[in-house]
């Protein structure tokens, strides 16, 4: 199950348990810093974000930052503790997209 974060927002988007699924597969080369692309547009860039590691070999500390860039309506940020190795997959989900 996903870390759900708390949130006032209903959801407005269509996806697995009222929020928007965004799976991630690690290419090995992200670094520490990088874009995960949503995969479509969103009504907006205020959006809630959980997550949960599928299958990662040393699960990372995470971070969705919220500062200005760091969330748009197609696209946000995630900070990791240490990188990812190719083929590793983070599940994020999107509340009130």
């Amino acid at each position: 199950m996903p870390h759900m974060p708390n949130s006032d927002q209903p959801s407005s988007v269509s996806g697995t348990g009222g929020g928007l699924v965004v799976e991630y597969t690690a290419t090995g080369v992200e670094g520490t810093s990088f874009l995960v692309s949503i995969g479509q547009t969103v009504n907006n860039d205020t959006y809630k974000i959980g997550y949960s590691p599928q299958g990662v070999t040393n699960v990372p500390i995470v971070d969705l930052p919220q500062g200005v860039g760091d969330r748009t309506t197609t696209q946000f940020r995630v900070n990791l503790a240490d990188v990812l190795t190719a083929g590793e997959v983070l599940l994020f989900v999107l509340f009130g997209a």
